[in-house]
């Protein structure tokens, strides 16, 4: 959407896997318009129980 910045949640069990790495594969793949703003590193995305992504949830932890 227009006005968002793109800032991905990551859950990851490569401990060595960095920001830059994941921005760079985004750069190679996507147009730059689509490049993302930011990483964040979570143990998990929170889920309602019948598994949709709490996108509220999300927004709380991109204000950290």
């Amino acid at each position: 959407e227009k006005g968002k910045i793109s800032l991905a949640f990551v859950v990851t069990a490569d401990p060595t896997l960095t920001e830059s790495e994941i921005c760079d594969t985004v750069a190679k793949n996507l147009a730059r318009f689509q490049w993302l703003k930011g990483v964040r590193f979570v143990d998990q995305i929170p889920k309602t129980p019948t598994g949709k992504i709490l996108k509220k949830e999300l927004r709380k932890l991109e204000a950290i």
